[in-house]
């Protein structure tokens, strides 16, 4: 989907030639990861939310939606509950999709700015400091928010988590996209 995005946007009249950044959250950031890797020419910027980090196989059977992986794997579907929000159903091929999805190796292949947005209370583990070193690019930046879980509390409206990693993010994209093109 992100290649096919890419390939859209850049059919357009007036979309600035190499500046084209790309944002994925959660899961949506190992689709945004995986193709600036694998096209390293595409992208000058990546801003990623609560990404997950390492090697995706063994990171699905055994992270925060492990008992829907194991549940998914043994009987073809499998239940999370994000807690504040809804259930989700998973079925095996969603978990086995990721077999050989190495985010780390990944980072490291990705030439452009980065920057990785994360919450205290999220329940992937918190490496974004080990994600900003593996990363090929720069600038590279980490932004750690005290108190946000994996969705930046968006359904606590007392909370302003979400506006923050909205803000730190569009400042981002400003900066980079922005910035003088060349070498990094």
């Amino acid at each position: 989907d992100t290649e096919n995005a890419y390939r859209f946007l850049t059919q357009k009249d007036g979309l600035a030639s190499g500046k084209i950044g790309v944002y994925g959250s959660s899961l949506g950031a190992t689709t945004a990861i995986v193709p600036a890797s694998r096209h390293p020419d595409w992208f000058t910027t990546l801003a990623v939310w609560s990404s997950p980090s390492g090697d995706q196989g063994p990171g699905m059977m055994e992270g925060g939606l492990k008992n829907a992986a194991r549940e998914a794997m043994a009987t073809g579907t499998g239940s999370f509950h994000f807690e504040g929000w809804k259930t989700v159903t998973f079925e095996r091929d969603f978990f086995e999709s990721f077999e050989g999805v190495d985010l780390d190796a990944a980072l490291a292949k990705i030439p452009g700015a980065f920057l990785t947005v994360r919450g205290t209370e999220d329940f992937l583990p918190v490496r974004d400091r080990e994600m900003v070193s593996l990363s090929g690019g720069n600038p590279r930046e980490s932004v750690l928010i005290g108190g946000a879980d994996h969705i930046f509390n968006i359904f606590d409206p007392e909370k302003d988590y979400h506006q923050r990693a909205v803000a730190a993010t569009t400042g981002w994209f400003i900066r980079t996209l922005n910035a003088p093109s060349g070498p990094n």
